[in-house]
């Protein structure tokens, strides 16, 4: 699964991407584990109290392993 989002708002510009693959746990076929990797970037910028501008990036990335299960 390939996966990819942006975003605009209180945020310049926020984005995220996921890449994973799965295997499946169970002939029932509603349960899975899924690997793969994350990266989130988001850039805020702010005024501060005295009138200048405050600019903040976070940028989270990694490996990311998930349970997955369907009703």
């Amino acid at each position: 699964m390939l996966r990819g989002d942006a975003g605009a708002g209180d945020t310049e510009l926020t984005w995220n991407a996921v890449g994973t693959f799965g295997v499946q746990v169970g002939k029932s076929g509603k349960h899975s584990v899924r690997f793969g990797y994350r990266h989130l970037h988001s850039k805020i910028e702010q005024e501060g109290r005295n009138g200048s501008e405050l600019e903040t990036e976070i940028t989270f990335s990694g490996p990311l392993i998930a349970y997955v299960f369907k009703w």
